[in-house]
């Protein structure tokens, strides 16, 4: 998001050529990946980035991991004064991939910093209007500690929108992530809209790049873009139209009290070489969104289930109408004539990506954002493995030693059966 206001990884503001000059940015300042930008465009970066007297920027953030060796490993590498120093926050060690150490011992010990670090942000915000929430599920960091300072937040600010995009653990994984995903939906307040992502699916929608690096900067851009999708309008306001707030997601896709989960689709996923010769309009975009390879939840037949709410935010040169148009037919389709919840949002601002992540520079681009029923799939996965390694009692002396009773697995338990029925009942009533 950097890039897309004009400022370089160092906080620095970046300079802005002439009208007349249309020489990359990057030719300026060569270690800035960043393309053409001029000031008309820079938009609105007050919410996602402080200035300081100096002219300074730093991200309004806080970077939250337990173990010093991470949060180490991340200011080492990607850390070139982005974001204050104060905002780096660590413990003595890591929750060992448990909820139950991340959500008792973990969070006794980091939740003052954390709450105190968030408050002195806040004061610095104008009318702020919620939290984006970054954090993976198959771990104890980011299920416990998380649901305990989310918990927390929504006893002091209440009024703020809570947006978690999170990494759901692949069914494969049964080792204790099953217990971590059922205790974090038990534990969590009903408040929070969470939008699922996995590795899995990122690095299947990347298939078609023919990627030959192993890393993960192509799937950690995918991620970026995500996120940087879901202020796009606020951020944008001049060159965007049908205006998505974070209040409007969350009323969109978090239609009863349980089913506040939704999945993220993408496009397109094509390489610099293709894109040239391809034509992304209102249309293919909208119709790539829906197609299997680009969901980014690996998720049986959910490019074929209904939606409950959907959300389409567009990128590029790109026309609102039309937009809203092809949104609009194919949801009637896939519902079977039945009138759905959608909301579309066209901006002007073109996506940038990276050089080496070997995606097109700039260019025309869609996301979605659906409460999809096929969501029950994996929850009913989830259910099965839980209840599987519970009856084996696998595991379970690492959370009885942190204080957890057989009274939060019952709970817990309870809790997925509740959320599986709601699936249903919802599923019954789609079909009449």
């Amino acid at each position: 998001m950097s890039t897309e206001h004009n400022i370089a990884i160092d906080g620095t503001q970046l300079p802005c050529p002439n009208d007349w000059d249309f020489s990359p940015i990057s030719e300026m300042c060569p270690e800035i990946l960043i393309g053409i930008d001029c000031k008309k465009t820079n938009g609105n970066y007050e919410p996602i980035f402080q200035e300081t007297r100096d002219g300074k920027f730093y991200g309004r953030s806080v970077l939250i991991d337990p173990d010093p060796e991470t949060i180490g490993r991340f200011k080492r590498l990607y850390d070139h004064g982005l974001y204050m120093s104060s905002n780096f926050l660590t413990s003595d060690d890591s929750c060992g991939n448990l909820f139950a150490r991340g959500f008792m011992s973990t969070a006794s010990m980091m939740r003052p910093r954390i709450c105190e670090r968030i408050r002195r942000m806040l004061e610095e915000c104008d009318l702020p209007e919620g939290f984006i929430i970054i954090n993976s599920l198959g771990g104890g960091t980011g299920s416990g500690l998380t649901a305990a300072l989310l918990n927390t937040l929504r006893i002091y600010y209440k009024n703020l929108v809570q947006l978690q995009v999170t990494l759901f653990p692949t069914p494969q994984a049964t080792t204790v992530e099953p217990y971590n995903c059922a205790l974090h939906e038990y534990k969590m307040n009903d408040n929070s809209c969470i939008m699922l992502i996995d590795n899995q699916a990122l690095f299947n929608a990347l298939t078609p790049m023919r990627r030959s690096s192993n890393g993960f900067e192509a799937v950690n851009n995918i991620i970026a873009q995500l996120v940087s999708n879901l202020t796009i309008g606020t951020r944008f306001k001049e060159i965007s139209e049908g205006l998505i707030s974070l209040r409007d997601l969350r009323f969109l896709l978090h239609p009863t009290k349980n089913l506040r989960y939704s999945s993220f689709s993408y496009s397109p996923f094509t390489s610099k070489k293709t894109y040239r010769y391809d034509k992304w309009y209102e249309h293919e975009l909208t119709i790539d969104c829906f197609t299997e390879i680009n969901q980014l939840i690996n998720c049986p037949n959910i490019e074929k289930t209904p939606n409950l709410g959907t959300c389409m935010i567009y990128r590029g040169n790109l026309n609102y109408f039309k937009a809203k148009e092809c949104a609009g037919n194919y949801l009637r389709q896939l519902n079977g004539g039945l009138q759905t919840g959608v909301n579309v949002c066209v901006s002007q601002k073109n996506t940038y990506h990276l050089d080496e992540n070997n995606m097109p520079k700039a260019g025309n681009t869609a996301c979605k954002l659906s409460t999809n029923l096929a969501l029950k799939n994996i929850w009913e996965k989830t259910y099965n493995n839980y209840t599987t390694l519970l009856q084996k009692r696998a595991f379970l002396h690492w959370y009885e030693n942190e204080r957890m009773t057989s009274c939060d697995f019952d709970g817990a338990k309870e809790k997925l059966c509740i959320l599986l029925d709601e699936y249903n009942f919802m599923n019954l009533k789609k079909r009449k």
